[in-house]
């Protein structure tokens, strides 16, 4: 794939209409929000920028591995289910993963995409969406660096987003909150850069908490 085609599927993988669900998931922000943990200014900030840092350490090796390694999509697929033993968390993954990677063989016209496709409809695949992720990204031509840019803004502008659903900042405040966090998601990456999957971890309890909670809450706004 050409450089200029491959520039199109990164701005078509940022595009917030790509059907992914992600639109349909908080992270843990909503249980955080009910549970008193965001009453004070700068706490939707601090939220977010954890959430990344703890993404770049437990998923983005994942991603990375799947990026350079593609054939080992199952593998690494199997360690990531493995890995996130909060149902809520894990359930989020393998939605978002699964609807990614069914977009993405729709999309793309990838024999490599519909093979996964098959594989995930015979249900010898999960399709996480971090390993889902780095597969289907290298598999289309983008770069790695790129990649892990990638997942990790949309992560950060869907949980922007959940916090201007939940009414907790504006929208032009959630714009600034963005532009703020954005320069954070490289300092991250190189903070991951030396993980192999094998390393990936945990590093906020509080944030696996709060998730597992979601489920327990009496009323919900989002599926995670």
């Amino acid at each position: 794939m050409d450089m200029t085609a491959t520039s199109w599927v990164t701005w078509q993988l940022l595009d917030a209409t790509l059907p992914t669900g992600a639109f349909a998931h908080a992270g843990g922000l909503e249980a955080a929000a009910q549970s008193h943990h965001l009453d004070e200014a700068g706490d939707i900030e601090r939220f977010v920028d954890t959430s990344l840092v703890e993404l770049a350490h437990n998923q983005v090796p994942l991603l990375a591995a799947a990026h350079a390694a593609p054939a080992r999509l199952g593998e690494l697929d199997a360690r990531c289910d493995a890995m996130l033993a909060n149902n809520v968390a894990n359930r989020a993954s393998r939605a978002q993963g699964q609807a990614l990677l069914t977009a993405a063989a729709t999309a793309f016209d990838h024999p490599a995409l519909d093979a996964w496709r098959r594989e995930l409809r015979d249900a010898r695949l999960t399709a996480h969406l971090a390993p889902t992720f780095g597969a289907v990204t290298a598999t289309l031509g983008m770069d790695a660096t790129a990649a892990q840019r990638v997942y990790l803004y949309t992560t950060m502008r869907d949980l922007v987003s959940a916090a201007v659903r939940f009414n907790r900042i504006g929208s032009l405040q959630a714009q600034a909150l963005q532009y703020h966090l954005s320069p954070h998601i490289d300092r991250y990456i190189r903070l991951a850069r030396h993980l192999a999957p094998e390393q990936a971890c945990q590093t906020v309890s509080l944030l696996d908490i709060l998730q597992a909670r979601h489920d327990q809450l009496y009323s919900r706004l989002f599926h995670s």
